[in-house]
């Protein structure tokens, strides 16, 4: 069963690896930060005025050429955890995140040949 669609929200500093922002329709706001040169992913999870959110427990996972296999992570911060990847392009990144107060965000990133350029 699919979920509702998301936003997504592409943010590409210059000199700086992209954000990529989905919205979790009343719930808050999931984003990965893949950084190809230092071969890592954050993972960012939001509230709905978008401050960081105390998490129970988050969950990334990574597909390429279509085999799925989760990455460990490690908590930075409140709702800031990050994880050794270095993510190819056209890479699938899922992340799935249980807040303290029992609700469940969940979200899929396809990661776009161009992010690979440019980061």
């Amino acid at each position: 069963m699919q979920g509702p669609d998301q936003f997504l929200s592409i943010l590409h500093p210059p000199g700086r690896p992209a954000q990529y922002t989905h919205l979790i329709p009343r719930l808050g706001y999931l984003r990965v930060t893949p950084s190809r040169t230092a071969g890592r992913v954050d993972v960012r999870a939001f509230g709905m005025v978008e401050s960081l959110v105390d998490v129970r427990n988050l969950v990334l996972t990574n597909t390429r050429d279509g085999a799925t296999r989760a990455v460990p992570v490690h908590r930075v911060g409140r709702g800031h955890y990050t994880g050794r990847l270095a993510v190819d392009e056209n890479d699938r990144l899922a992340v799935i995140v249980h807040l303290r107060g029992g609700a469940r965000l969940r979200s899929v990133f396809e990661m776009p040949a161009e992010q690979q350029r440019s980061s």
